[in-house]
């Protein structure tokens, strides 16, 4: 990941880098229900430690939110 982030900084010549880290589902759009606009997203992420720190907050499976949607419309979680 750090290899990655170096090669873009070069690519981009010192310009400072700004991210957006997002979670996702593979449950999203489904026919019966969305959950689109239920996850979280972090914008201007900048920085390589910055950038680990947003994408750490989702190495979660599942956040209550989301057990609580699943849940409610007994969605099958495969």
């Amino acid at each position: 990941m750090r290899s990655k982030f170096s090669s873009l900084q070069n690519l981009t010549k010192g310009s400072e880098l700004s991210f957006a880290v997002r979670s996702s589902a593979t449950a999203e759009d489904l026919p019966s229900a969305s959950f689109a606009g239920q996850q979280e997203t972090y914008l201007n992420i900048t920085g390589f430690k910055n950038l680990l720190d947003a994408m750490q907050r989702f190495m979660h499976l599942f956040t209550l939110t989301e057990l609580y949607l699943i849940e409610l419309i007994k969605v099958l979680i495969t």
